[in-house]
């Protein structure tokens, strides 16, 4: 991957803003995670809890999120035929499951969910490699439509989301919030809307000319 040409100076970060809609607070992160091995499954599980911890952090209660960009979960059959390489790393993960789906399993326990299908690739290498490596995960709001965009300004396909109830908790959720903590109650609690463009992977491909 051209990735591995690429020279490393410095680590993987993650940016967020705040943004007030229609009297409601949306926090949108833009997060790059780790490619390089050894760190494999396991590597970008330990970052993404690492991230959600921060997020906990500043968010309110009930307060909306969007947390975007380039998770690098990459790894499928054709990466690690047999799962020989990625076994150690693989945070049990078993060698045929694409790291899309298991990622789509793991973000439910944190109450995020993704409107696109792993078959919605993001990345692609001719002949036979093709990945999701690219999410919009949302909490406490609900996608309303989604789409993505040709391969023309980076090597990855960019997606976006228009959302609405901010605030409302997640679509058929648990009222358990491991991070975001419970929705919101209220006569002002009404639908509002925004739209989220993933533009992480335009900005990290520039970015990672110089870390």
């Amino acid at each position: 991957f051209t990735a591995r040409r690429q020279k490393r100076v410095g680590e993987r970060c993650a940016i967020a803003a705040e943004f007030a809609v229609g009297g409601k607070r949306l926090t949108v992160v833009s997060a790059h995670l780790e490619n390089m091995r050894p760190c494999g499954v396991s590597g970008r599980d330990r970052q993404f809890s690492d991230l959600l911890k921060n997020v906990g952090g500043w968010c309110e209660a009930g307060d909306a999120i969007a947390l975007c960009g380039d998770l690098n979960t990459l790894e499928n059959w054709v990466t690690d035929p047999g799962g020989f390489r990625g076994r150690a790393t693989s945070q049990g993960k078993p060698w045929y499951q694409s790291e899309c789906g298991w990622w789509k399993n793991k973000v439910k326990e944190d109450h995020l969910h993704d409107p696109f299908s792993c078959r919605e690739w993001t990345v692609r290498h001719r002949p036979l490699y093709r990945a999701k490596l690219d999410w919009i995960l949302l909490g406490n709001c609900r996608a309303v439509r989604q789409g993505s965009g040709k391969c023309n300004a980076s090597d990855h396909r960019p997606i976006w989301t228009e959302v609405s109830d901010l605030g409302l908790g997640n679509p058929g959720g648990s009222e358990r919030r491991r991070v975001l903590g419970p929705a919101r109650q209220g006569p002002d609690n009404q639908a509002a809307s925004a739209v989220v463009t993933e533009l992480s992977t335009a900005v990290q491909e520039s970015g990672n000319k110089t870390s």
